[in-house]
């Protein structure tokens, strides 16, 4: 069959064939690809739900307040994302593609990012692309992407930040931590991590623990005040107001406020969780089974990669720890209510390993190609990658779509 196709190939006049085989072999040929597929999968079903999802009511009801003059409502997180989402009715309507345009490009963003997260990681040969194609098409990522929710805008931040922290810039990372942190509050989580990074590195240096620090204090104390002037029209007292977000937040809770769906941080590694938002399409915040049932094996294998030096491995580690950790510590001291796409700031690292994983098969098979362990190695990556796309196909809303499609 690949001869079949070779030969098919061969006879395509050679003016065509030489700049197509160029593309191919530019090194950014996979990942742009893979960014225009899930641009086009995003905006495929943008506007198949034209009712709210999930926790979309709130801000989506806060931004028409906003707009018609009103006083603006939600006060437990910073206003960054919230005026994303309130500039995407402005520019394109109260609609579904006002709502979420802005929520599409960052989760566009936030896969570029990560990819060269893993480019600076120096991960081996074909391992920021898997990493990448799982991240990708990991359906929690994917869902809070395709959504007006605040998640996907820290998370981009977030990611944002590591990439120039990775690169030595502790000054524009602070700025980012500090950006990440006013799209949610969670975003706090951004400098935890690149903190246990610093102590994992066994080539820590101060000065530049010290200028991420300052940075991402300086940046979040001056844009907080003018992002909610931008939002509120009035200037307000800061403290007083982080103080009432603080409130507001550790009011929410498992024994004084039911909330459907909720579930426990522990829960999410033992036992698949999930949130209907829609039946049809189907809206299902879940981690992809594919990441989740490799959760502890990713983890040790982390820390296996670590004890042998691996910046791939420090960096997973302290990605899992600062994001995953601080949400376990929260619910046990304030009985704060979580959900599970409060692990969607963690699902990186889980695909950070798994794409070194693969990456490490991948190698293995390209050394030893004829063998038997050679060829289960290539057989094995395949196919979990194949599993993975199908199961992403089965819960994400794109599987309903593509039904549709189908001459049934």
């Amino acid at each position: 069959m690949f001869d079949y196709f070779i030969a098919i190939w061969k006879k395509v006049p050679a003016k065509i064939r030489g700049p197509v085989s160029n593309a191919c072999r530019w090194k950014y040929f996979g990942i742009c690809c893979l960014v225009l597929v899930t641009l086009i999968l995003h905006f495929s079903i943008i506007c198949q739900v034209d009712s709210f999802v999930f926790d979309e009511v709130h801000y989506i009801s806060e931004g028409r307040l906003v707009i018609a003059g009103e006083e603006a409502m939600l006060f437990e997180h910073p206003p960054l994302a919230r005026l994303f989402i309130i500039t995407g009715i402005r520019l394109f309507g109260d609609s579904p593609f006002g709502w979420r345009f802005f929520s599409v490009i960052f989760a566009t963003i936030s896969v570029v990012l990560f990819y060269f997260i893993c480019r600076r990681l120096e991960m081996p040969r074909g391992g920021p692309f898997l990493a990448t194609l799982v991240f990708a098409l990991e359906n929690l990522s994917f869902i809070m992407g395709s959504i007006a929710m605040l998640d996907v805008y820290m998370v981009t931040f977030m990611l944002g930040a590591f990439l120039l922290f990775l690169q030595r810039r502790p000054v524009t990372s602070g700025l980012s931590i500090a950006l990440s942190a006013l799209a949610k509050t969670t975003g706090v989580f951004t400098a935890i991590t690149l903190s246990i990074d610093w102590l994992l590195d066994r080539q820590r240096k101060w000065v530049s623990l010290i200028t991420l620090a300052g940075s991402a204090f300086v940046s979040f104390a001056i844009l907080f005040t003018g992002l909610h002037f931008t939002l509120l029209g009035r200037l307000d007292n800061p403290v007083k107001m982080i103080n009432n977000m603080v409130l507001e937040n550790t009011s929410i809770t498992f024994t004084e406020n039911f909330q459907l769906g909720a579930s426990k941080p522990w829960d999410w590694l033992l036992q698949p969780m999930s949130i209907f938002g829609s039946f049809n399409p189907q809206y299902i915040l879940i981690l992809s089974l594919t990441v989740w049932v490799v959760i502890f094996p990713v983890l040790a294998y982390l820390i296996w990669e670590y004890i042998k030096g691996s910046k791939t491995g420090r960096f997973g580690i302290a990605w899992f720890a600062g994001t995953y950790l601080p949400v376990v510590f929260m619910v046990l001291l304030t009985d704060r209510v979580t959900f599970i796409y409060y692990f969607y700031p963690v699902v990186g690292a889980i695909c950070l390993g798994i794409g070194l994983g693969l990456a490490k098969l991948l190698a293995y098979w390209r050394a030893h190609q004829q063998s038997r362990r050679g060829q289960s190695a290539l057989i094995g990556m395949a196919s979990y990658l194949f599993l993975h796309v199908v199961t992403f196909i089965l819960f994400s809303p794109i599987g309903v779509s593509l039904i549709k499609w189908l001459p049934l």
